[in-house]
């Protein structure tokens, strides 16, 4: 009768290392999946930061056109009423035109660098969860 007992106390550690091992082959394979998915989202981040980029330069460049056209229009109202286009006055009032234009254009390219960057940094920082959740053996318990 003792064998009984011997033999039942084996197969009960058997069967808990086998459930100990599903534990921990789960535990990895939800570590990568959450890896594979702070992976996918980093990769979405950085492809908004580029669009982000891409939608300041369009509109830096909106800016400067409409510089331009407030230039052209002051030309021509100042040539049309007889003004002396070379007049200190009038070339001061073009100039802050185009200074004002420059300005605003720069101010848009600034927020969408500055947005752009702030998701590079998101994404990054989600490699770097995802890198350490994927590791073999880790408890990122983030």
């Amino acid at each position: 009768m003792a064998w009984v007992g011997l033999v039942i106390m084996v197969a009960s550690a058997v069967m808990q290392k086998q459930n100990q091992d599903k534990a921990a082959k789960a535990e990895q394979e939800a570590a990568e999946a959450q890896a594979n998915s702070l992976d996918r989202m980093a990769k979405q981040g950085d492809q908004i930061a580029g669009q982000r980029r891409a939608t300041a330069q369009r509109g830096a460049f909106a800016q400067r056109e409409k510089k331009k056209l407030i230039e052209s229009r002051a030309l021509s109202v100042g040539a049309a009423s007889g003004a002396n286009v070379s007049d200190p006055g009038f070339v001061n009032l073009v100039s802050d035109i185009d200074a004002e234009g420059e300005y605003r254009a720069l101010s848009v390219l600034f927020e969408g660098e500055q947005e752009a960057r702030s998701l590079e940094d998101q994404s990054a920082l989600r490699r770097f969860e995802a890198d350490r959740r994927a590791a073999p053996g880790s408890s990122a318990g983030i």
